[in-house]
């Protein structure tokens, strides 16, 4: 299937999962969340094959769920740095959080060295 047909039956199942995520609250008293699951079961692979697998494939590169993902998540990572405010943390709170990420910069390179040096034996 080509990219365009994905992302047109993607955006279809988007618009549905939105309306439907907003009105499960109101009828039934459950959370959007229930509402988004049960549209995004009923667009999948397994019962109406409106969504094929390689539309959902998270590893292809160029799927509209890897796709939608990567962009999802650079629009919370812009809102997040958006809100935060320097001056407002303090000195203190500077030293914890560039501690934090100091040490956790270590760990990952001494575990991912570790890791490679006893992949290789």
């Amino acid at each position: 299937m080509n990219l365009a047909l994905q992302f047109i039956n993607f955006a279809i199942a988007w618009a549905g999962s939105w309306k439907i995520g907003a009105t499960f609250p109101k009828l039934l008293g459950v959370p959007m969340i229930v509402g988004y699951m049960v549209a995004g079961f009923a667009c999948g692979p397994y019962m109406t094959g409106m969504l094929r697998q390689e539309t959902l494939d998270g590893k292809r590169p160029y799927s509209a769920a890897s796709l939608t993902n990567n962009i999802t998540l650079a629009f919370i990572a812009f809102s997040a740095g958006s809100e935060l405010h320097f001056p407002s943390l303090g000195w203190a709170k500077m030293q914890e959080i560039l501690w934090q990420v100091l040490m956790l910069g270590a760990f990952m390179l001494f575990a991912g060295t570790l890791l490679i040096f006893v992949a290789e034996e």
